[in-house]
């Protein structure tokens, strides 16, 4: 009978040890997540990247105004009585100029919003990936409200921590 309670005391040790490996494994698994959105707006490369992109549909705007000011000033001289040929075709050319250059800038623009929101997402990624192993973080879960995390403590949510980590990153700090 000292056998078997050895034997029972045995096998009750050893199962409170394997709950408690487990209980620990649950306790050690750190999950957290970020708002997506308010990441990548608050991340300085976004910041800048919105800057440059801004300047250029500026810049690219003024030229496209300009164009459209010559157009319309051409479209007065016409409805005041000017139908000579010659002022008919360069409003034709004016009109077709303005209307291919905005096209094309529209094009560029969205081309560039596309190289820059791809730069910054695979750098933004790094850090994320960085960001978890320094921390410990066996996930963080990327929250967008399209339904990727759809309840999250927000002791759990680490975008603030996230972001002045990325952005000390960017800058050079760590």
């Amino acid at each position: 009978m000292n056998k078997n309670i050895v034997i029972g005391l045995l096998a009750l040790i050893s199962f409170l040890i394997s709950i408690g490996l487990v209980v620990d494994r649950l306790q050690t698994k750190r999950q957290v997540f970020v708002q997506l959105q308010k990441v990548f707006a608050g991340f300085e490369m976004s910041k800048e990247y919105n800057k440059k992109l801004e300047a250029i549909k500026y810049q690219r705007k003024a030229i496209v105004d300009s164009i459209e000011l010559q157009v319309n000033a051409m479209a007065r001289r016409i409805e005041a009585g000017n139908k000579d040929k010659e002022m008919l075709n360069q409003y034709m050319d004016a009109k077709e100029s303005y209307f291919k250059t905005r096209q094309n800038f529209e094009a560029d623009n969205q081309q560039i919003l596309t190289q820059y929101n791809s730069e910054i997402f695979k750098q933004l990624s790094q850090y994320t990936t960085d960001f978890g192993k320094e921390k410990g973080y066996d996930f963080i879960l990327g929250a967008e409200g399209s339904g990727v995390v759809m309840y999250a403590k927000e002791k759990t949510d680490v975008s603030e921590d996230l972001i002045n980590y990325i952005n000390d990153k960017y800058h050079g700090k760590k």
